[in-house]
């Protein structure tokens, strides 16, 4: 069987790194043949040749929806999601694919899935884990609402779904589709840690993720620190189109030297980031959009055993347990408490490195695989 995985961002970025590759790593094993076909930031065209990994075959075939300065705007945005749709089916019509998975319902991936079942008759199946419509900056409503759509119509035309939280597959059965399962995010143990060339204090807090406001709370997290002197400092690595705008808000609040913006940084420093760090905080607002995510830095963090601070919202609590605090959303003085305090807890490495046997890929992927047909 031929499996063609058709993603919206880079093979580095979290879901790709987290979820999809994992799982096709997983399913070659098992005898499926995989091929992931992905957009890139700064796509090149040598980048269209393909790539192995451990069996999967990886192909960036696209540049993403989005410039250096942040997302595409106007004609320019809609010429890239045609232009990127295009090359995504042509690509996967030359595998002759007998499955097509949309990794994540956004219309770049879904108008070539949907072309790509006309022309070869491949079975659709989609993997969710993340609410596109409330988790993106949209510059008109109409734009959010199309994605709003898309999400629904597509989550209803393909022949099974399966997704990332629990909240996306409660929402997957409202909307009428007919085979739904929840299959967490999962991970590979144990993590390789590295030597990182970073100089970062003895004791800090890290925050690994995306550096925007309206689906994490950075910005609530920035004032918890200026809410108690007694934090360690703050290690906060990322990239994101708020990255100005929330330094600017440190200066503002008189934290900048507590902070430590380490940038962008590649996927293989998570680990030992993490591993260095007091705590690792999660601060997220208590929105649809925070819900739906299975964050994989709580698990990353679990992994190498770190406690993660965050709060109750979607699958959360039940992920981190009695592995670190979970204060009220949007709560900035519960949140510099609990950062400040943290490391007076009883939360032993072993403890937290135990939340996350549940959680191996090994497993995770037979059950996804049972889900979609595919072994």
């Amino acid at each position: 069987m031929r499996l063609v995985m058709l993603a919206t961002s880079a093979q580095f970025h979290p879901s790709p790194r987290g979820r999809w590759l994992p799982l096709a790593r997983q399913l070659v094993q098992m005898g499926v043949q995989v091929t992931w076909l992905g957009l890139h930031p700064q796509f090149q065209a040598d980048m269209r040749i393909p790539q192995r990994d451990a069996g999967v075959d990886i192909q960036h075939v696209a540049a993403m929806h989005v410039s250096p300065t942040g997302p595409l705007r106007g004609w320019r945005l809609y010429a890239q999601v045609l232009g990127a749709s295009w090359h995504l089916t042509w690509h996967a019509i030359r595998l002759r694919p007998d499955v097509v998975c949309i990794c994540k319902a956004q219309p770049t991936n879904s108008l070539a899935a949907l072309f790509i079942h006309a022309i070869t008759g491949a079975r659709l199946i989609l993997d969710s884990d993340d609410d596109e419509a409330g988790s993106h900056d949209f510059a008109q409503p109409w734009q959010r609402r199309l994605v709003a759509w898309c999400e629904r119509v597509v989550t209803t035309r393909v022949t099974s779904v399966s997704t990332a939280s629990s909240l996306l597959a409660t929402r997957a059965q409202q909307w009428g589709a007919q085979r739904v399962t929840h299959v967490a995010t999962g991970i590979d143990m144990p993590l390789p840690l590295c030597d990182i060339p970073y100089t970062l204090p003895s004791r800090y807090i890290a925050y690994v993720g995306n550096l925007a406001t309206q689906a994490h709370g950075l910005d609530i997290l920035l004032q918890a620190v200026a809410l108690n002197a007694h934090i360690p400092p703050l290690v906060i690595a990322g990239s994101g189109h708020d990255a100005a705008k929330l330094q600017a808000l440190a200066h503002q609040l008189g934290i900048a030297p507590r902070c430590i913006w380490l940038g962008a940084i590649p996927p293989s420093h998570v680990a030992t980031l993490l591993r260095g760090a007091s705590a690792s905080v999660d601060p997220v607002p208590a929105n649809a959009a925070a819900a739906a995510r299975f964050p994989l830095k709580i698990l990353e963090s679990l992994a190498v055993g770190t406690p993660v601070i965050s709060s109750p919202v979607g699958d959360r609590a039940t992920l981190i347990g009695d592995a670190g605090i979970l204060v009220p959303a949007g709560d900035a003085p519960a949140l510099a408490h609990a950062c400040a305090t943290i490391m007076t807890q009883q939360i032993v490495p072993s403890q937290v490195q135990h939340r996350v046997i549940a959680f191996q890929w090994d497993s995770l992927a037979h059950t996804w695989g049972r889900v979609h047909r595919l072994v």
